[in-house]
């Protein structure tokens, strides 16, 4: 290309006519070729292909939790975000940095289409929905406007969302918040700003969204900042029908997940020339940057195969399209299932009944059961569990951590569905380090709440809110660092409230025996505040405390404290003045020690049990507990 203007000449060469499509979200799409499960064929091959072009721009301040300078606290801006780049053809050091599933992608979509690609990716780790949405679409918003107004101290974001800003800004806030609140990239919309106004002017093919772990508790809030960053996409480019694929979260020990990613599918249901790849199966139970990220890159390629570009490919694994009872079953009728089902059952050797099928089935109580497949006929499944003699609801793949089962014959997954509108059950479980999970290997799979999250079943959202060191009575500050131990002074609290909770599980009160002030009086007042705090709530949630300290066993770190006998009398107090149901612990667990290596924090054992005795206690409650597992 040879550009001429007033004698002067500039000649550009290999110079490409194609289609550009453009990366955003956080860590999971800006994941390397480098570090994924098969990268090196896609590196190879991008390098092959003499036509796939990426441009990947260098942040000019870095992630992690370092703490910034209190020139770039005050300096940064959007603007300045992003360094200068370059497009890239054969750098292979630049290739292996560069998105594995925006590399996979864009082979797919080269190869599929014989014409140069290119593929911009302005991810970036950790950033929430807001952060892409611009500024004044979120302050017009009263039920998204504290996210900008608060944004260092709001409780509508999640912990990582609220202490990673935090800690890039620790010399700003140590030194008195001097001036205006500094730019961040997590900072409601910085990176509508840095990220995509600046790559406007192109006539962009699409856009790739690979995000949701930063907003996956707070569902509805999400929704609304969703719809708010497409529309204003959208109007960016100038250009109604932009189309924006994006990846359903996969399996992750995060209990709120199986909601969220409803909620993701729906989401497209809603917004037009949108698509979901479904990442079930690709994901990890403990880590939230899975590895095996090019079959994912590569299922958002057949979305634009054949949404945009009219190939006939298939895009989608089975979709459900209706369901209906028949005498005492379910069936249901799937699309994008040309060729019929594919199940992939797991070996017998799983733990729990459920996990077989993945499919969950309930009557009009509301138990979901674990759902036996009768029939396999074409694109039709028929489901039936022998204690659901007129069943009206299916669920398929609703748990944390659960694997796809049902396929098409392109070997595409299913992702989660559901056939009914029920609300879901929230159980808050609140407490100290037990509730946290301290003494398990990874809380967030082992603790009680995680547990009870996968007894309880389908139609509950159990959240864990512990925080090691609580105590029930405020003011308990801890020697050396000033924090006031007051379970209801906890940022846990408050993210508590913000779930509005069905049912409360309080766990709290052996941390208040090392207060060598300690007051029956003021124990129960503050015990009674908490529990009031609750019942304030627009949910109205029914509350459930551990009636006695437990566990107590010989070797236990507080056996025998001359402070328990007052505390286990003023936990009998504050029962019979609130009316509040007792879980009795101590009965189960005084025979555990073993469960309690440390002689104070369950294991995974010691969780499971107290997750049991808990599920007991809320079917006592005639809560719709799951049933047909280990009855």
């Amino acid at each position: 290309m040879r550009v001429t203007s007033d004698g002067a000449a500039i000649q550009l060469r290999d110079v490409l006519v194609g289609e550009v499509w453009l990366l955003a979200g956080q860590s999971n799409m800006d994941f390397s070729l480098s570090a994924a499960m098969r990268g090196h064929e896609i590196i190879e091959a991008m390098i092959k292909a003499k036509t796939i072009r990426v441009y990947d721009p260098p942040k000019t301040v870095g992630g992690g939790t370092q703490a910034w300078s209190m020139e770039t606290c005050q300096n940064l801006t959007p603007s300045g975000y992003f360094g200068h780049g370059a497009w890239v053809r054969d750098d292979v050091d630049a290739i292996n940095r560069f998105s594995a599933v925006g590399g996979a992608f864009g082979v797919k979509l080269n190869k599929s289409l014989g014409i140069p690609i290119g593929i911009i990716d302005v991810s970036v780790g950790g950033s929430p929905t807001q952060s892409w949405v611009p500024r004044d679409r979120v302050l017009a918003d009263p039920d998204t406007a504290t996210l900008e107004l608060d944004f260092l101290d709001t409780f509508a974001v999640q912990d990582f969302v609220h202490m990673r800003p935090r800690a890039h800004l620790r010399h700003w806030l140590n030194s008195g918040s001097p001036g205006t609140k500094p730019e961040h990239p997590y900072r409601s919309g910085f990176m509508y700003e840095a990220g995509i106004r600046p790559i406007a002017p192109l006539p962009i093919a699409g856009i790739l969204w690979y995000q949701g772990e930063s907003n996956a508790e707070d569902i509805e809030l999400h929704n609304k900042l969703f719809v708010k960053a497409v529309s204003a996409w959208r109007d960016e480019f100038q250009n109604d029908s932009l189309p924006i694929y994006w990846v359903q979260l996969p399996e992750l020990n995060r209990a709120c997940w199986p909601e969220f990613r409803d909620a993701q599918r729906r989401l497209t249901k809603s917004i037009p020339f949108t698509g979901m790849a479904v990442a079930l199966g690709n994901g990890h139970p403990t880590d939230v940057h899975p590895r095996d990220k090019v079959p994912i890159g590569e299922r958002l390629a057949r979305l634009a195969l054949h949404l945009k570009y009219g190939k006939e490919i298939e895009d989608s694994g089975p979709d459900l399209i209706s369901s209906e009872r028949v005498g005492a079953s379910m069936r249901l009728r799937f699309e994008h299932a040309a060729g019929g089902l594919t199940l992939r059952l797991p070996g017998k050797d799983e733990p729990r009944i459920r996990r077989l099928s993945g499919f969950w089935i309930a009557g009009s109580d509301r138990v979901f059961r674990p759902a036996t497949i009768e029939q396999q006929q074409g694109n039709v499944l028929t489901l039936t569990h022998p204690e659901v003699l007129e069943p009206v609801a299916v669920r398929y793949a609703w748990e944390a951590n659960v694997k796809p089962t049902l396929y098409n014959k392109e070997g595409l997954p299913a992702g989660p569905f559901r056939t009914d509108d029920w609300q879901s059950i929230r159980v808050a479980c609140v407490g100290d380090s037990i509730t946290h999970g301290t003494g398990t290997l990874n809380p967030d799979s082992e603790s009680y709440p995680a547990q009870l999250s996968e007894l309880l079943g389908p139609l509950f959202d159990v959240r864990r809110f512990g925080v090691p060191g609580a105590s029930v009575v405020n003011g308990l500050i801890q020697p050396g660092t000033g924090w006031d131990r007051g379970f209801i002074n906890q940022r846990a609290f408050d993210r508590s409230v913000v779930f509005n909770p069905d049912v409360v599980i309080i766990n709290l009160g052996i941390n208040d025996v090392v207060n060598e002030n300690f007051n029956i009086d003021i124990f129960l007042a503050d015990y009674v505040g908490l529990i009031n705090a609750y019942r304030r709530l627009p949910s109205k949630p029914k509350v459930v405390i551990w009636g006695r300290l437990a566990p107590l066993f010989e070797r236990q770190q507080f056996y025998g404290h001359p402070r328990l006998g007052q505390i286990q009398l003023a936990l009998n107090k504050v029962i019979e003045q609130t009316g509040v149901e007792m879980i009795d612990m101590y009965t189960p667990l005084m025979n555990a020690e073993k469960d309690f290596p440390d002689n104070l924090h369950p294991n995974h054992n010691g969780a499971v049990k107290i997750a049991e005795v808990t599920r007991s206690k809320l079917k006592l409650m005639n809560l719709p507990v799951a049933g047909g597992l280990d009855e």
